[in-house]
């Protein structure tokens, strides 16, 4: 039977759990009612059919088979497809799943951290420390993120196995903790550190190094010394694991995007230096907190070059803090912190560049756990003096510490609101740093997307201030001088991006637009095929050479392009261009088809009035009267004002011999159109009871 401590012991334990969690939804749990943000939710949440289709035998082959998204992390996508077939499009849904996840973490940190040290609250201090801190707001409220949290649950288990392994040494626990480590790099690389992190954890807590004999006085009850020697051979497979998952990560971001090779490696060790005390600062301080911070050493990017003190600072600085917590041996812990908070920065530090960023908050959170825990338990070991010698003072330290703890979660709560939308997320960005092309041009396409032409205008040349050489920015600025009927502005903004690139598909497929709707056909249709010739993959060059080859009547070619166009994954799911597909099939004399081209439109989209009418048309054609007259009531009901609707249901009344119902389709015609000819000829006719019904109208 348990005795009366150990009850209350447990009781305690789970009290402290409970808080974990019950602090981890009250900072989060306004993050159910989020959505996805334009900075690569979209790619984790629809890049893929796989994903797209949920959990599948073909998608988990898929995931663990293909990189994706620059990366080899398949347990992470596994973990987006059960998302997708649990929660289908409830995105609010899967940042449950992020924030369930970080509250797992956390319980299982002060698991492991009390298993291995039996400090209760100093492990709960860590663990709660690690659950409110507003850097790890990025990880917890970026559905994107759901690699870092997937992967930080496997790294606590495989911390937690590792002291079983630790007490009782076998073959079986051993496996057991390389197999979590396995599992937790199938979700991100980031633990590649892991191993060196246990050997750091060898140290203190567990003080299972000796450095020669054993002393005959040394007790230690649970953990047997060993050298450090055999403890390094020990890791030696835990190694070998993360050199594969390296390797693996290499050839897959190798292949997605590569390294910023304009940087040199003085200038990657500058940054590296100040980038770990800027780190330290946004720990102790975390305010100022972004999704992106420009790497110093790209202008073009709003970098601004370090100053020499700057570098200097910082690495005196490291080195001083280095110095201290190794000088520091009787109280290891301090070491130990400060060791792991650089050594599990190293991946991510930018000695190997990817992408444009300085730092991001979301690499620390797993590093400054070590930070953590050396401030939770030399904080507890001043206070447990002080509570010797002046108690009320030990008091209110304490009482500092709670209102410390409750000052972060605040914060968190805070920082996480600036999640909810795009918008929100960019313009606090850049009211942060306001010279950041990168995300002012995500700012400007997500003004682009909601259909406000004239703030996406002004972003997109507000970026090009700072990088007026970006092709993509100049390309889609002449993108949304079309949408605002401004084409000689469009035609200059894209022929400067064709100056700097004239193999740039994407400025001439733009370019097409505008020379297009001025009406210059043929060079529009050259701009188009330019397009296609330097990326034959670009959707939108051949939708829109389908659409100006249909003006010309030339609907075999016209239909070869909108089916290229619907290959792509994005335009699949687009009705319009099925839509579009199906008018080019049905002017082409390819019936069915073009039936089947409505059809799918439908699917995507049941309530689109346009698909609903123009499948009524073919059904109309085939002889399907009966069915073609309740499409043709669908697309009224969705758009009441749709006058081609109207008519075209008066049609198929008056094939039946309805014609008084036919007249009135046709009055309802000119109600929503008084000026469409074909209803006022159609109506003139069925009340004389002469003329065939006349030819069915697209829109």
């Amino acid at each position: 039977m348990r005795s009366a401590k150990d009850r209350i012991s447990r009781l305690q334990n789970i009290g402290i759990v409970l808080l974990l969690v019950g602090a981890t939804v009250a900072i989060y749990a306004q993050s159910f009612r989020f959505g996805s943000v334009g900075f690569d939710d979209p790619e984790y949440l629809a890049g893929n059919s796989h994903l797209e289709n949920g959990l599948s035998v073909e998608g988990v082959k898929w995931a663990f088979t293909t990189p994706a998204i620059s990366n080899y992390i398949p347990l992470t996508l596994v973990s987006h497809m059960l998302d997708r077939t649990l929660f289908g499009d409830n995105l609010g849904r899967y940042h449950l799943t992020n924030v369930a996840l970080h509250a797992l973490s956390s319980a299982l940190l002060f698991g492991a951290l009390f298993s291995m040290t039996g400090a209760r609250w100093r492990s709960a201090t860590v663990a709660m420390l690690f659950a409110v801190h507003p850097l790890n707001v990025e990880s917890v409220a970026w559905i994107s993120e759901r690699k870092n949290v997937l992967s930080t649950v496997f790294w606590m288990l495989s911390m937690w196995s590792y002291v079983s392994y630790a007490r009782r040494p076998g073959v079986t626990r051993y496996l057991a903790v390389a197999l979590l480590l396995a599992l937790g790099l199938l979700a991100k690389p980031m633990l590649v550190t892991l191993p060196l992190a246990l050997l750091l954890l060898d140290y203190w807590p567990l003080d299972r190094i000796h450095w020669g004999k054993p002393q005959a006085d040394r007790q230690i009850p649970s953990f047997a010394p060993r050298s450090l020697g055999a403890l390094i051979v020990e890791k030696l497979p835990l190694l070998a694991i993360s050199a594969a998952a390296s390797i693996a990560t290499y050839l897959a971001q190798s292949r997605g995007f590569a390294a910023t090779e304009t940087l040199s490696l003085i200038e990657r060790l500058a940054n590296a230096a100040v980038a770990y005390a800027r780190y330290l600062g946004k720990v102790i301080w975390p305010s100022g907190l972004t999704i992106h911070y420009p790497h110093p050493y790209l202008p073009e990017m709003g970098g601004v070059p370090l100053e020499a003190w700057q570098v200097t600072g910082a690495v005196v600085l490291l080195l001083g803090l280095t110095v201290l917590s190794i000088v520091a041996v009787r109280r290891r812990y301090l070491a130990v912190g400060w060791l792991w908070f650089l050594g599990t920065l190293v991946p991510t530090i930018g000695l190997v560049q990817v992408g444009h960023q300085a730092l991001a908050d979301r690499y620390t959170y797993v590093p400054a756990i070590g930070l953590f825990l050396a401030v939770s338990w030399a904080g507890s070991e001043w206070i447990e003096r002080l509570r010797n010698s002046n108690p009320a003072s030990a008091r209110a330290m304490w009482a500092v510490a709670a209102a410390g703890i409750a000052a972060l979660a605040v914060a968190s709560w805070h920082q996480t609101g600036y999640w909810r939308n795009s918008i929100s997320l960019f313009e606090h960005t850049l009211a942060v740093i306001p010279k950041n092309p990168k995300v002012r041009y995500d700012l400007a396409n997500e003004y682009r997307a909601r259909g406000d032409m004239d703030a996406a205008i002004r972003n997109y040349r507000i970026a090009l201030e700072t990088d007026p050489n970006s092709l993509r920015t100049l390309a889609n600025l002449g993108g949304a001088l079309n949408s605002k009927g401004e084409y000689d502005a469009a035609i200059d903004t894209c022929k400067s991006a064709l100056s700097l690139n004239p193999r740039y598909a994407h400025a001439y497929n733009n370019l097409g637009v505008a020379l297009q709707m001025k009406g210059e056909h043929e060079s529009a249709m050259a701009s188009f095929r330019r397009a296609i010739e330097l990326d034959s993959g670009q959707p939108d060059a051949h939708s829109n050479l389908a659409k100006a080859l249909s003006l010309q009547g030339k609907f075999e070619e016209a239909i070869t392009h909108f089916r290229e166009a619907l290959e792509n994954p994005a335009v699949a799911r687009d009705p319009g261009t099925a839509i579009e597909l199906g008018n080019a099939l049905f002017n082409f004399g390819r019936i069915e088809a073009a039936e089947a081209a409505y059809r799918r439109a439908i699917e995507l989209d049941p309530g689109n009035p346009h698909a609903q009418s123009n499948l009524g048309v073919t059904l109309t054609r085939q002889g399907k009267l009966d069915e073609a007259i309740a499409h043709f009531r669908i697309a009224i009901a969705a758009s009441p004002d749709f006058a081609a609707a109207h008519n075209n249901l008066g049609d198929c009344l008056r094939a039946q011999g309805k014609i008084d119902e036919a007249v009135e389709a046709y009055q309802d015609a000119l109600r929503a159109d008084p000026g469409f000819a074909p209803a006022a000829k159609n109506l003139e006719n069925a009340k004389k009871s002469l003329n065939p019904p006349g030819a069915a109208h697209f829109r």
